[in-house]
This record gives structure tokens, C-alpha cells and sequence, in this order.
């Protein structure tokens, strides 16, 4: 065999090594994640009309909880915050939807560059978590999080995080 197949071949078996611990890796990462969610959704089901699950979102802040997105038997989408010691489930036409607070967010800081939306608890009320980076012509990024009433859509408070 000549040497540059050798190459060639050392190269396809390091670089299937490599993805397939890479695979693993990020695997036994996400493992508790995973879990954590497919428990969200196990007591959703079982303690609301939640019949259908479609997506979940960690929310920590005051307290770590998940935040169950689906549907019940009628179809309505629904809401349930599945936390250590509650469950509180609200159909999503009882609150402001996500495409709402978006076009709040970008009304009042235009430039916002939005990298995620999720709702949550802050200060004991359900609420639009916003999470958001404004590029500042001099010393970087801004990073920002503003919290809105989940019913009305209300701002009840913005923090500014450091620079990026």
C-alpha cells in the first residue's frame, strides 16, 4: 500500500473515532436534560388536560423549572410550568403570545438581536422571559433580559448584563 493511502486511511479512522466520541460525549451532556424534560412531560399529562407535547424550555431563575408547550384533547395550546413542587398549567390564548412580545422587545430596542424567548416566573407572576444582544458601536455587545406579564404583556422589568 502506498504511503499517501496509509494517510488517507489513518485520517477516515481518526476522524470516525473522533465523531463517534463526539457523539458520546455530547450525548452523556444532554442525558440529564432529556430526562428532565420527558419528566416535565410524564407529569404534565398526567396532572393537566395536556394531551400532546410539542417542545420544552428550562427556565431558571428564581426557581429551575420546565416549561411544558402543546396541546390539549380540544387542540387549544397550552402552557404548563412544571417546577420542584407545583404545576400550573394556562392556555396560551389566556396570555400574550411569543410573536407579541417580540414586536414589543424590537419596538423599544430596535437593533435588539433576540436569541430566545421563553415563558417563566419572576417576582411570583408568569411571565415572557426575553433575552436579547445589542451590538454598541464602541466596547462590544450588550446583553439584556426583559420580563413581561404573561397575561397583559406589561414590561415589569429590564436588566442589563454586562458587555460580551
Amino acid at each position: 500500500m502506498r504511503l499517501w493511502k496509509k494517510i488517507l486511511l489513518g485520517i477516515v479512522i481518526l476522524s470516525a473515532i473522533t465523531i463517534f466520541f463526539g457523539i458520546r460525549f455530547y450525548n452523556a451532556l444532554q442525558k440529564d436534560l432529556w430526562t428532565e424534560e420527558k419528566e416535565a412531560i410524564q407529569i404534565a399529562k398526567q396532572k393537566t388536560e395536556l394531551t400532546t407535547a410539542s417542545s420544552v424550555d428550562p427556565f431558571v431563575e428564581e426557581n429551575s423549572m420546565m416549561i411544558v408547550h402543546g396541546v390539549n384533547k380540544e387542540g387549544r395550546q397550552m402552557f404548563v410550568w412544571v417546577g420542584q413542587d407545583f404545576v400550573h398549567p394556562e392556555f396560551a390564548d389566556a396570555g400574550v403570545d411569543k410573536e407579541t412580545i417580540r414586536q414589543k422587545t424590537l419596538k423599544s430596542t430596535p437593533h435588539a438581536q433576540i436569541m430566545r424567548i421563553v415563558p417563566g416566573i419572576y417576582d411570583k407572576q408568569y411571565i415572557w422571559q426575553v433575552f436579547y444582544r445589542v451590538e454598541e458601536s464602541v466596547g462590544g455587545d450588550l446583553l439584556y433580559y426583559e420580563f413581561y406579564n404573561f397575561y397583559d404583556g406589561a414590561l415589569m422589568d429590564k436588566w442589563k448584563l454586562g458587555q460580551q
